[in-house]
Order: structure tokens, then sequence, then C-alpha cells
């Protein structure tokens, strides 16, 4: 029998019988080990079961002809609270504990009787996915966001089934590439069909189809289009801005644009974004719609009624920047129609040059209004408008166009304190937020 040695320290243990007697320190960690030991046989109600089960177990080893026993295994505490084993191993435990890995031990979701890996994919969802609702990272704001996510699983089968589909597609995107991801596939497809059921079912009920319980499921359906056959990630995203809210993973799924339309014809039936109750919702369908390459250059149209040539010339460049972005875009995605890479490469530098020759015109934004050229009101406006779009323009194609820097901040920089710059110009002196107009510039 192995025991457990313990550090002896005579001067102490207030338990030595004998200060002057000397003791070794084998002869110390037996009699500790004995004294403890009697003391559990003698605790209430142990030695009656043990001796059952002692006996019962002998019973039946010998009826089905078993060898004889290993030796049991004893538990005890130690001073600082830790169980220290002695010999032998533990019996094993049930196949399934009750709430173990599960949020939902007692079958309360809208449908029961799921295997564990099911809860485990509901689980990851609700924990790790869609705690990017939550607006900070505060205890009680990610407690609102999981419960919020929760109790759709629980009301809605759509987004019982959404979920599964999402968590899944999250957690293999994340996963090591060398994790085998048979099952999760399979169970992505599963649970996308199911949703795909269970969200046809709930657009012809007069009751669901306006819930924010289906919208939720619809925007995760169109976000997450071919979930089922994403694989791992080989290398994860390390810079701040673009790590945030999961951006390597959506950024990389490729949308279900019908699904999306569908959704935004919902949005309208049910009176718009602002009747959207379900936390972080409204903000993830309004972000997604930044993705959609027909809304591009949509919002620039005003600088064509600056009274500024280089403002016409400056939206031309944005028009050159789109088509660059549908280009690349297609390309990506292995579109027939895609143009070749270095087709793109020539167009966008070429797109770069006629930005760069673009004047800058902050000197006359900025002039002193004592000094002889200063422009009226209006023409300071238009400037202010067309230097704002003329750096941002410059923003975007150094980070998304142009990412030829390993860390581009030391070059960003600089364009920001000129934006920062410009935007107190037009919203302190030139009062451009107060204009309609250009309120979705300025937002």
């Amino acid at each position: 029998m192995r025991l457990q040695f313990l550090p002896y320290n005579p001067s102490k243990d207030s338990y030595d019988l004998d200060e002057t007697a000397e003791e070794s320190p084998q002869q110390h960690a037996a009699r500790v080990y004995h004294r403890r030991a009697k003391l559990l046989r003698k605790a209430p109600g142990n030695s009656q079961k043990s001796a059952a089960n002692r006996s019962q177990g002998q019973a039946a080893k010998a009826k089905s002809g078993a060898g004889p026993s290993k030796p049991e295994s004893v538990f005890y505490n130690d001073k600082s609270g830790n169980v220290l084993a002695t010999a032998g191993t533990t019996d094993p435990g049930p196949v399934t504990i009750l709430g173990a890995g599960r949020i939902d031990p007692f079958d309360t979701y809208c449908t029961s009787d799921h295997s564990l890996i099911i809860h485990e994919m509901l689980d990851h969802a609700i924990s790790f996915q869609w705690t990017l609702f939550a607006p900070d990272d505060k205890p009680e704001s990610l407690l609102m966001a999981k419960k919020a996510v929760m109790d759709t699983a629980i009301r809605f089968p759509v987004c019982f089934h959404t979920l599964v589909y999402s968590g899944a597609t999250h957690k293999a995107f994340h996963q090591s590439p060398t994790v085998d991801n048979g099952r999760s596939a399979l169970l992505r497809l599963r649970s996308k069909v199911e949703a795909l059921k269970a969200l046809r079912k709930a657009s012809q009920s007069s009751e669901a189809a306006l819930s924010d319980g289906v919208i939720f499921a619809m925007a995760l359906l169109a976000i997450l289009g071919y979930g089922e056959k994403v694989a791992s990630v080989t290398k994860h995203e390390r810079r701040t801005m673009a790590a945030q809210q999961d951006g390597q993973f959506y950024a990389s799924m490729e949308y279900e644009w019908q699904h999306w339309r569908a959704l935004i014809e919902v949005v309208k039936l049910k009176g718009g974004l602002h009747t959207i109750q379900f936390p972080g919702l409204a903000f993830a369908i309004a972000s997604a719609a930044m993705l959609r390459l027909s809304a591009l250059t949509s919002g620039f149209g005003f600088l064509e009624d600056l009274g500024l040539p280089e403002a016409s010339d400056l939206l031309n460049v944005l028009r050159g920047v789109r088509d660059i972005t549908i280009a690349f875009d297609s390309y990506q995605h292995g579109e027939p129609e895609a143009p070749p890479i270095k087709l793109i490469i020539f167009t966008r530098n070429l797109n770069q040059h006629e930005l760069l020759i673009l004047p800058d015109l902050s000197g006359e934004l900025y002039c002193d209004d004592l000094c002889q050229r200063s422009p009226p009101p209006t023409t300071r406006q238009a400037l202010a408008l067309y230097e704002l779009c003329r750096l941002c323009t410059f923003v975007f194609q150094m980070t998304v166009l142009l990412p030829n820097l390993h860390d581009n901040i030391d070059v960003t920089i600089p364009y920001a304190r000129r934006i920062r710059r410009c935007l107190q110009f037009a919203t302190t002196d030139l009062s451009l937020h107060g204009d309609t107009k250009y309120r979705d510039l300025l937002l």
C-alpha cells in the first residue's frame, strides 16, 4: 500500500506525544494516516455503508467468477483541504451527469431528446458566439445577451435549429485544422435543413412571421449562407480592429442574399429597425447592409452638386473604387466572370494615382475669416465635404485595396488627425450636422 508522505515539523505538531522523542518522517506519516483512516471509519453511516457495499461487491464477483478484488481507494483531506488518494482507482461515474456541459438539463427547449453534440453546439453559440450582441464586456451585459439568445431557442424551433447550425459553423471555423470536423459537418447540414423547414412553417404563421425570433433566424441563415462547407482557419487575425466582433469569421462567410432581401422586406413590414427589441439585432442588420456592393458610392451623389470641379473628379475616383471592390470580391469567390487578378491590381494602381493627383484644398478651407481670400460659407461647406471624402478615400485604399504594409498604423494616424480636424471644423464652425442632406455622411 502506498502512503502519502507529509512534511514533518516537530516544533509545530500539537499532536506529538513526546516532544523530546525522535520520530522519523515515515513513522509520522504512518501515524497520521492511521489516525485519519480511523476517523473516517468512525464517521456516522460510513461503516455500515462501506461494509454493505463491500459485501455486495464480493458476492457479485463470486457469482461471476471474477478474480481477487483490487485494493479499495481511501480518501481523506489534508490540512489544506485537498483530497488525497492512497490506492486504487475510483468507480466510473454515470454515462451522463445531469447538467454537465448543458445549459438545458431539464429539456426546456422547444424540442427535446437531443444528443450531447447538439447541446454542445448550442452552448457554444450562446456562450461564445452571440455575446457580441452585448454592448460591453461587463458580466451583467454578457448575461443579458446570453439570456436573450437562449430565450429565443426556448420559444422558437427555428431559432433552436439555427443556433445549433451557427454554433457548429463558428466552432468548426475556429478549431485547429488537425481536428476532424466530420461529425460537425453532418450536424451543420442536418440542422440547416431543419432550420429552413422551421422557417418556412414560421413564415406561414401570422403570429410568428414578424417576430424578433424569426428575424434573428433569417439574419443568421443569410449571414452563414454556406456554413456547412466552412473549413478551419489556418491563420487567426491578430490586428485589433479586424479581430473584434469576430470580424475574420463573418468576413469569410458567403452570404445568402436571397435570405437577406427577404429579411429586409420582413423588417419593413414590421415597421423598421427601431421596432426590433432583441438586443443588438437591429445594429447587426444595419452593419451587414454595408456589405451590399450595390450600395457602394450611393451616398456620394451630393459631390456633383457642390459646384467644385474637384468634387466631380473625386466622385469619378470613388466610382472606380467601387468597381475595383466588386471585381476583387468576385475574384475572391471564384466567379467565372471575374477579371484576372493582374488586371485588378493594375486598375487599383491607376485609381490610386488618380486619387493622389486630386488637389488638397484644406488651405482654402481653414483660411482665417479676416483673410482677404476667405471664401463664402457655402463654398467652405463644399470644401469641407470634399476634404472629408478625399481623406477617407485615402484611408480606405490603404487599409483595404492597398494593404501592402504589415502594420499601417504609422501611415493612417496622420490621416486620422486630419479627418478629426476637418470633422470638428465642419460641425462646430460650419454646422453641417444640422443639414439633413449630409446627416448620413457625418454619422
